[in-house]
């Protein structure tokens, strides 16, 4: 395990052996006072996140940290933020697009979600939107799905917002390309901290463009279809969830189907139930 000395990899390492096979707790008799409390923590982290339902909604920071020795460094956020500044949060988010979906959560936070990304924004009971680290990791590791927290400053005027990634508070974890993390994002207020999340999270497209020579022997239906190949076979790749995910996977090898709700949709004349037209695509795509 990066950063921790051997006794206590051994330590976490019989104590996961505990939590699946029921082997004996580990005893810490034989650490150090500063290695054992380290063990205590990650052993309690590891335990909380167990006992996690995926389904459920993401625990308070209080929760998670409760009884740990960081809960007296916590900037505590308040266990039930007053309405208004849950309404306000939601209220920006809204305004930056109205595609993103927004959502407040009972446990206090405001769920930002874009395509494939999810932030949460959690309003501080503070000026400084700021957490301990180990406060930060809690957050991810309760939540798989969370791709960015934003920490929001209630007590101040432009709600100032830190975004935090899972990169900030773990290092240690390499990109794909095998390139270091970036750093962590500048203080901004909340709602250019969120357009500035939709601006790195939007997916970039490629030119479609065409032979100039060949223009008079463009064939607009194989246009049409290779355009629909080629947008499904990137929505297919991301990482969607749930019926987002199903209908753009089952449109693969099906695309002339999009084509053809695409000219029902646009086509002159009388309207078009959109809605039902899609049920239609797919249950022919099923």
């Amino acid at each position: 395990m990066n950063g921790h000395n051997d006794a206590v990899d051994a330590v976490l390492a019989a104590f996961s052996d505990h939590l699946e096979h029921g082997s004996p707790r580990p005893t810490l008799d034989h650490l150090d006072l500063q290695d054992r409390r380290l063990a205590e923590q990650l052993m309690r982290l590891t335990e909380t996140g167990r006992r996690i339902d995926p389904s459920a909604s993401a625990p308070s920071l209080e929760a998670l940290l409760a009884g740990s020795e960081f809960a007296d460094d916590l900037v505590r956020a308040a266990s039930a933020p007053e309405a208004p500044i849950l309404d306000r949060v939601q209220a920006l988010l809204t305004d930056v697009d109205p595609r993103a979906e927004v959502q407040v959560d009972d446990e206090g936070f405001v769920s930002f979600g874009y395509l494939d990304l999810l932030a949460r924004f959690h309003p501080l009971d503070s000026e400084d939107p700021s957490l301990p680290g180990d406060a930060l990791r809690a957050l991810f590791d309760a939540d798989s799905y969370v791709d960015l927290v934003a920490l929001v400053a209630a007590q101040t005027d432009e709600l100032l917002t830190r975004v935090v990634s899972r990169y900030d508070v773990d290092p240690t974890i390499s990109t794909a390309a095998n390139r270091s993390a970036s750093p962590a994002p500048s203080i901004l207020p909340l709602a250019l901290a969120s357009r500035a999340i939709l601006e790195h999270s939007a997916p970039e497209w490629g030119e479609f463009s065409l032979d100039p020579a060949a223009a008079d022997l463009v064939v607009i239906a194989d246009l049409e279809a290779d355009i629909a190949a080629r947008i499904v076979a990137q929505e297919a790749k991301r990482r969607y969830q749930g019926d987002k995910a199903l209908a753009y996977r089952g449109l693969v090898g099906h695309e002339h189907r999009l084509v053809e709700l695409i000219t029902i949709a646009t086509r002159p004349g009388n309207p078009v139930d959109l809605a039902s037209e899609v049920d239609r695509l797919a249950r022919r795509v099923a």
